[in-house]
């Protein structure tokens, strides 16, 4: 069966709802009872069972495929805010650019080369918030995406997400983008960010990147 576009983009948003749910158990936001050990590209990774935050998490991410799916919008990055008393104080980024995907190649092999990037991400992400202790407990996290403009717009306008006109801070983008933010509060340009695949970023605060491979 031919592996196309809304393929990869399930696939690739799959390994988003891994990787939140990582950066918000390491963090210890809520207790440990909450997740449950299992594997995932096979790995140990640790899911919530609570169905508030799975409820969030989820949707969330159909917001972002049901976007996806129109070719005009454009996904730059996904962003796990962690914040005390609402401050930002650590962003795990995902940058993404799935426009330049292309399948070439035997599918299974794509697919498989695919989850061992995945691997690869996590891993390193693990292992730069390991190496980072917050000064205090988190209190709370949301999700944040980069678009352009027009997306953000659209974004708005779907009541999912809100923006600078629904009290949430937006900021340009280098490439002339916006952010949009579900359900966020404004935050200061401080604190710690890990990026994935990343590049240096004009925010203050500290900085770990994280360069998966692909």
């Amino acid at each position: 069966e031919e592996v196309n576009n809304i393929d990869i983009i399930n696939v690739f948003l799959e390994f988003l709802e891994v990787l939140t749910h990582q950066v918000v158990s390491l963090r210890d936001i809520y207790p440990s009872s909450v997740f449950i050990k299992t594997t995932k590209y096979g790995i140990p990774v640790k899911m919530s069972t609570h169905p508030w935050i799975n409820k969030y998490i989820k949707k969330t991410l159909i917001s972002i495929r049901e976007f996806l799916q129109d070719s005009d919008n454009v996904l730059a990055t996904y962003r796990v805010v962690v914040c005390i008393d609402d401050a930002a104080v650590e962003r795990v980024v995902v940058e993404t650019n799935l426009d330049t995907v292309s399948i070439t190649d035997d599918e299974d092999d794509f697919l498989v080369d695919l989850e061992l990037a995945f691997v690869s991400i996590l891993g390193r992400m693990m292992d730069t918030m390991n190496m980072y202790v917050l000064d205090a407990m988190p209190t709370s996290w949301w999700i944040e995406i980069g678009t352009t403009q027009a997306g953000s717009l659209r974004l708005v306008k779907s009541l999912t997400w809100t923006s600078q006109q629904a009290r949430v801070k937006v900021t340009s983008a280098d490439d002339g983008g916006q952010d949009a933010r579900v359900k966020g509060t404004s935050t200061s340009s401080g604190g710690q960010e890990a990026r994935v695949k990343g590049t240096s970023t004009s925010s203050g605060g500290q900085e770990a990147r994280v360069k998966g491979t692909s």
